[in-house]
């Protein structure tokens, strides 16, 4: 690995990419060594890119509340043909679905958010297991 190297292969973009994969399979508590490791460069040319690694983890709870704001997602709650009470418990299973996929990052979400309401919500994703 050459650090003027990493410099032109390295972006937001793979780096985010890189990183939700290590969230899946290691959770929020993976190491920029590993996250260098696996993107081939060395862990210090990633924080040409991100101040540091909460700030890295901040990006990564923006992409995963993507994976639950989808815009299915977002048109299933608004189908009238429905009940509400259906359509939430749908949008639940599916926004647990999603957080079970990259563990911790509803606890590290909940642990730096301030809306109280979101965060409840969000704690007991993370705490409880699904029956």
């Amino acid at each position: 690995r050459s650090e003027t190297s990493d410099i032109g292969q390295l972006n937001r973009e793979k780096i985010l990419s890189a990183a939700l994969e290590l969230v899946q399979s290691d959770g929020v508590d993976f190491s920029m060594r590993a996250l260098g490791t696996k993107l081939d460069v060395w862990p210090m040319a990633v924080y040409r890119h991100y101040k540091n690694r909460d700030a890295l983890l901040d990006v990564i709870v923006d992409a995963v509340l993507g994976k639950v704001l989808t815009e299915d997602a977002i048109e299933a709650l608004k189908d009238s043909s429905e009940p509400w009470q259906s359509r939430l418990e749908a949008f639940c299973l599916h926004m647990y679905d999603v957080y079970v996929r990259f563990p911790g990052v509803a606890k590290w979400q909940c642990a730096t958010m301030r809306d109280v309401k979101v965060k409840a919500i969000l704690m007991v994703f993370w705490s409880e297991p699904r029956k």
